[in-house]
């Protein structure tokens, strides 16, 4: 597990650090791999230490089965929380985006960031731990 943990606002979250909020708001798996970064294949790698989170396989793919996942990022990753967590999702000028996700709400310059914010503000609250070296992006 990932060591020396940092609390940030939920609304300030960004790129590896919300990746890793918006995957332990949804159940995912945290994992830290110490490396020099040499072999990120299959993995999300973020940070200067090249810590790595992913999601352990469903049932039908061996627990060794991992993917890249960035919803920060990636329609195919954050797309799946529409519908499902997020029930409004609006662009309010100059390229501001709103979603909430049950009573609370998350802000962005990207719809994703904005979608990403609201599922961990709805699940996690306004403040959140993430490990110091996530922080600082990538």
């Amino acid at each position: 597990m990932m060591k020396d943990l940092v609390k940030i606002k939920t609304s300030e979250l960004t790129g590896a650090a919300l990746d890793y909020a918006v995957a332990v708001a949804t159940g995912w798996c945290i994992r830290s791999k110490p490396g020099n970064g040499a072999d990120k294949t299959g993995f999300y790698a973020a940070g200067p230490s090249y810590n790595y989170f992913w999601k352990e396989a469903q049932q039908d793919r061996p627990v060794e089965s991992y993917y890249w996942w960035c919803p920060s990022e990636s329609w195919k990753d954050c797309g799946t929380f529409i519908g499902t967590l997020v029930h409004w999702l609006e662009e309010q000028g100059s390229g501001c985006w709103y979603a909430r996700c049950g009573g609370e709400y998350g802000n962005g310059s990207t719809p994703q960031i904005a979608i990403c914010r609201a599922v961990v503000a709805c699940k996690l609250g306004d403040e959140v731990e993430v490990p110091a070296e996530l922080s600082g992006g990538c």
